[in-house]
């Protein structure tokens, strides 16, 4: 792992004022179609001001950013401090490798040590996974990937249920391949 933090903004209806360069993946949401700006940066580089969200990459399965799937999968984990050491561990042993072996499932990133606008911040937790199809959401083959003792332990605490997730779309096809 790298220096390197990533950085999520909304967007605002007039997406080119917004920002202009090379490396940025924009998002749409496949319901409710808010926009999200995802992008690499180096630590003091980035000009989205207070808005924005960053984190520095803890544990890629299969880097997040070197595919081309089309969708992209969101979540934001508001992991207490005590919670943190064991909520990285489910994820990095369980978790994720689960996932990734449902034929949807392509790559996942999880990202820590969280900031808004340089600040340190809530979620404690982000994750950024590539889904080839939006179908494997909800099916039944990734409802049995997460049902395990070890996340249900993790879900019976008190800032499990403010977890949000949220499933986009590449609205820019140039912006599909990562380029840093």
């Amino acid at each position: 792992m790298t220096d390197e933090r990533v950085c999520i903004s909304e967007l605002g209806q007039d997406a080119s004022a917004d920002h202009a360069g090379p490396g940025h993946i924009d998002l749409e949401a496949v319901e409710g179609g808010a926009r999200l700006c995802v992008h690499r940066f180096e630590p003091g580089r980035c000009d989205r001001g207070a808005d924005h969200l960053s984190g520095v990459p803890l544990q890629e399965f299969k880097d997040a950013f070197a595919g081309t799937e089309p969708y992209f999968y969101m979540l934001w984990f508001y992991v207490a401090d005590e919670d943190q050491v064991e909520f990285d561990a489910w994820y990095r042993n369980e978790h994720a490798p689960r996932l990734l072996a449902l034929s949807s499932w392509r790559r996942i990133t999880l990202f820590g040590d969280v900031q808004q606008g340089g600040a340190s911040s809530e979620p404690a937790r982000f994750s950024i996974h590539r889904l080839a199809d939006t179908a494997a959401v909800g099916t039944p083959e990734h409802e049995r990937a997460r049902d395990t003792n070890w996340r249900r332990s993790l879900s019976s605490r008190p800032w499990y249920p403010r977890t949000r997730r949220g499933t986009y779309r590449v609205v820019d096809a140039d912006t599909l391949r990562w380029q840093p």
